[in-house]
C-alpha cells in the first residue's frame, strides 16, 4: 500500500438496488477501512430484501470503457482489486483483457475474486457457458478465489471432480483441488453453508504458495447468537459474502498476509452481523452494519 493516509481499492461487481450486497457493500466496506473505493459496474440487478427479481448484464463496451478510464488515471494508486459478479463471457473477456494490461504495470496488487454463481433467491449470476472463460482467462491472474460451499462444489464438478463438502477435512481437500485447477495463488472456501448440525461456521484457506491450510472457526451466529431486530428473529444477513471478500481486499491492500487478512475480515463481518439492522419487507433478513468497527479505524 502507498504511504498516503487513505488507501484505494477497485471493485468490479454488480449493482444491488437495495445496497446490501454487490458493489454497494464493497464500497461501504472500503470506506470503513479508510480506503477510497473505485467501481466498475458489471451488472445491474432489480433487487430488494425479498430477493433478486431481474439481472441486466452490462454491454462489453461499457465494462471495457469503465476499466479503461480507471486504469488510465489510477493505475499507480490502486492497492487492491475485488471482483464480484461477472455474469457472462463478454464481461469476463473485457475484465481479463484490461486486468492483464494492468498487471504489466502493477503485478504487486492483490486481486480477489468472489465467484458469485447463483443468488440466495435463485437468480443466475454466472451463465453456465461463462465458467470456461472464467477459469481459462481470469482465475490464473487472480490472487485469491473465495467460493462458498455450493460454489466450490459447482466449480469442482466443472473440473469433473465429484466431491461433497460436509466437514472441515472435505473443505481442505476441495480448496487444494480448486487451487490446482483454477491456477490462482490461494483459495478460501466459506463454510457458512455447512449443515445446521455444525455448531461452527469455519472458513478454510489453502495457501498455494506455502502449500498450507489455515482453518478459521467461529460460532454460527444463527445457532448460537440470538439476534432480534424490531421484534423479528433474524436468520439471514444480506451481503456477507461480498463484504467478506471486499474486507480481505482491504487488508491485503494494506500489506497484510492472506491468512491474517482472512482472520481480520471474518471478525469484521461478524461485528457487522451482530450490529445489523432491519429494513424492507423480509421478516428474516437483516442488513449488515458496515460501520460497526469504526472505532478501530479512527474514523
Amino acid at each position: 500500500m502507498s504511504t498516503r493516509d487513505v488507501g484505494c481499492c477497485l471493485t468490479i461487481a454488480g449493482s444491488d438496488s437495495c445496497a446490501g450486497a454487490g458493489l454497494q457493500a464493497d464500497l461501504k466496506t472500503f470506506m470503513a477501512h479508510n480506503i477510497h473505493g473505485l467501481s466498475v459496474v458489471t451488472v445491474v440487478t432489480s433487487q430488494n430484501s425479498l430477493g433478486v427479481q431481474r439481472v441486466f448484464g452490462m454491454p462489453r463496451i461499457a465494462v471495457e470503457g469503465q476499466l479503461k478510464s480507471i486504469i488510465q488515471d489510477f493505475t499507480k494508486d490502486i492497492d487492491g482489486i475485488k471482483i464480484g459478479v461477472i455474469f457472462n463471457e463478454e464481461i469476463i473477456t473485457a475484465i481479463a483483457s484490461k486486468l492483464n494490461e494492468f498487471r504489466v504495470a502493477r503485478d504487486d496488487v492483490p486481486i480477489i475474486l468472489d465467484p458469485v454463481i447463483i443468488s440466495s433467491s435463485g437468480a443466475v449470476l454466472l451463465q453456465p457457458e461463462a465458467t470456461a472463460q472464467m477459469v481459462q482467462n481470469l482465475t490464473p491472474i487472480v490472487t485469491l478465489v473465495t467460493p462458498n460451499i455450493p460454489e466450490a462444489v459447482y466449480l469442482l464438478k466443472y473440473f469433473s471432480v465429484e466431491q461433497t463438502i460436509n466437514n472441515i477435512d472435505q473443505m481442505k481437500s476441495a480448496a487444494k483441488e480448486l487451487q490446482k485447477h483454477l491456477k490462482c495463488k490461494h483459495v478460501m472456501i466459506k463454510g457458512g453453508h455447512l449443515s445446521s448440525s455444525n455448531a461452527s461456521s469455519p472458513d478454510v484457506l489453502y495457501d498455494g504458495v506455502d502449500d498450507k491450510h489455515h482453518v478459521f472457526e467461529s460460532e454460527k451466529i444463527s445457532k448460537n447468537f440470538t439476534k432480534t431486530v424490531d421484534g423479528l428473529s433474524i436468520s439471514n444477513w444480506h451481503g456477507t459474502g461480498c463484504t467478506m471478500s471486499s474486507a480481505i481486499t482491504c487488508y491485503m491492500a494494506k500489506g497484510v498476509s492472506v491468512s491474517e487478512a482472512v482472520k481480520l475480515s471474518k471478525q469484521y463481518v461478524r461485528d457487522a452481523m451482530e450490529n445489523s439492522y432491519h429494513i424492507g419487507g423480509s421478516k428474516t433478513t437483516a442488513q449488515l452494519n458496515h460501520n460497526a468497527q469504526n472505532k478501530k479505524f479512527n474514523l
